[in-house]
């Protein structure tokens, strides 16, 4: 256990992570990930008049990367991957339980956005980078966090409510009220998109509206990963008294607004509502480890089996069942 304790070991170790991690990630052939060929003509087109509407450093990468190398949509893929891995592995090492969140953090959220949603990838990283500032209530340093988030991906700006919740204090019992009013939104068949007519102001929405038209999975608002997070939310809010962690209440507010989102934007498509979800869910991999905290000392074995037990089923699903990688190979080796 000295191994982990020692800061210089840490410091290594995350280092390592980062580097095989970024390679694994950003060196994947195509036909592995659903959103490869996707990103593939992003890049090529990046720096035409058709790029204007979307994030800027979709245009800087890929002009960065044009100036070093022939090959430049590869060298894209690297940067982005190991801008999100470094983001996310750095600040992961500051928190109690990191070795379990690097394992809740591999076995879910790399496989789906470092692996296929790589701006979503980073703009999460972005949000774990942030939570300091957030527990400190560093306000102008969240609110520059939050821009730069959005500079990789338009949808970062949801990170606001993060930012009114966390400065104004919004207390419990109002976040569940806005949880369950956002059941409403599936139950009562409600589509905000359309509702605000955002698809004729924000191109990117109107495309989530076509998608939905083609998808052949119906949304289902209560999988696994979202019963998964309800049990979370419910177990940890129930023990919050024991749990005596600088930030955890944040960061189960946070967790709360991933789950009033998904509810959101479930009536708007698969794609846009799991991925919405997913961009704030990050949080969970270092919320989720302190259930452990939960039990007495004697009892803490449960806390881990039960975190554990999560971290297999989230690999299993995503590599078994919903099979959102094809058989790996990297152009690399």
């Amino acid at each position: 256990m000295s191994l982990f304790r020692n800061r210089k070991n840490i410091g290594l170790i995350t280092f390592l992570l980062i580097v095989i991690l970024g390679i694994f990630a950003g060196t994947r052939n195509s036909r592995i990930d659903n959103d490869y060929f996707i990103y593939t003509n992003l890049f090529s087109e990046s720096t035409t008049s058709k790029s204007l509407g979307d994030e800027p450093t979709v245009t800087v990468i890929t002009i960065f990367s044009k100036f070093l190398v022939e090959n430049y949509v590869r060298l894209a893929f690297v940067i982005y991957a190991f801008i999100a891995v470094y983001f996310k592995l750095s600040s992961v090492k500051a928190y109690l339980f990191s070795t379990l969140a690097i394992m809740l953090y591999v076995s879910n959220l790399f496989l789906v956005q470092e692996m296929t949603t790589i701006r979503a990838g980073v703009a999460s990283g972005i949000l774990l980078w942030m939570t300091p500032d957030l527990i400190n209530k560093n306000n102008k340093a969240v609110l520059f966090k939050i821009f730069l988030a959005t500079m990789f991906h338009n949808s970062s700006i949801l990170f606001l409510s993060i930012y009114f919740v966390n400065r104004y204090d919004v207390k419990f019992k109002y976040m569940f009220f806005i949880l369950g009013l956002s059941l409403l939104t599936p139950i009562l068949n409600l589509n905000f998109i359309s509702i605000l007519r955002l698809d004729s102001i924000f191109w990117k929405a109107k495309v989530y509206l076509d998608v939905k038209k083609y998808e052949d999975v119906q949304l289902n608002i209560f999988n696994f990963k979202i019963i998964i997070s309800m049990f979370y939310l419910a177990v940890l809010y129930w023990f919050r008294k024991k749990i005596k962690y600088n930030g955890f209440e944040i960061f189960l507010k946070i967790h709360i607004l991933s789950l009033v989102f998904f509810f959101l934007f479930s009536t708007t498509g698969l794609t846009f509502s799991l991925r919405t979800y997913e961009l704030i869910s990050i949080i969970q991999i270092v919320l989720y480890p302190l259930i452990i905290l939960c039990f007495n000392d004697r009892f803490k074995i449960f806390g881990y089996i039960i975190v554990i037990s999560t971290i297999f089923v989230f690999f299993y699903y995503n590599i078994f069942m919903a099979k959102i990688l094809k058989e790996y190979s990297s152009w690399l080796f």
